[in-house]
């Protein structure tokens, strides 16, 4: 029964994490692929969103906290940068630099909660504005 037991929590264990992704550790999402098939509410560690494909961050929708650095940098198609839920960055630095087709985030609710240690960066050109 403790051998039944164990294997059921096991599993539980490592559905859950298939079905949430990688919600931890240093990440980057590399392609439009990798941001669509993103599913973490919250995030620790460092996320980077960063690769030519990428057209839009729809697939981040449901991001609300990540506790390290998060970064949208190099990103020359990314057209649409919206994260209605994203209300915590904590511990790191919330970055958006060198997008070129990004006019500007559409944020309306995001970000409302930053630790003393972020720094925030919003320009889609090669230049880069920090904003303490």
């Amino acid at each position: 029964m403790k051998k039944m037991l164990t294997l059921v929590f096991c599993c539980m264990a490592l559905c859950g994490q298939l079905l949430y992704g990688q919600c931890s550790g240093t990440v980057t999402l590399s392609n439009q692929a990798l941001v669509n098939a993103f599913n973490c509410p919250t995030f620790s560690g460092n996320l980077t969103i960063q690769g030519n494909d990428i057209v839009n961050l729809d697939g981040l929708s449901e991001l609300e906290t990540v506790t390290g650095n998060f970064l949208i940098q190099n990103n020359p198609n990314l057209v649409s940068a919206n994260l209605p839920n994203l209300v915590l960055v904590d511990n790191g630095a919330l970055r958006i630099t060198s997008n070129a087709s990004l006019i500007s985030p559409n944020w309306s609710g995001s970000a409302r909660t930053m630790s003393a240690a972020t720094t925030t960066s919003c320009i889609p050109s090669t230049s880069t504005t920090t904003t303490p």
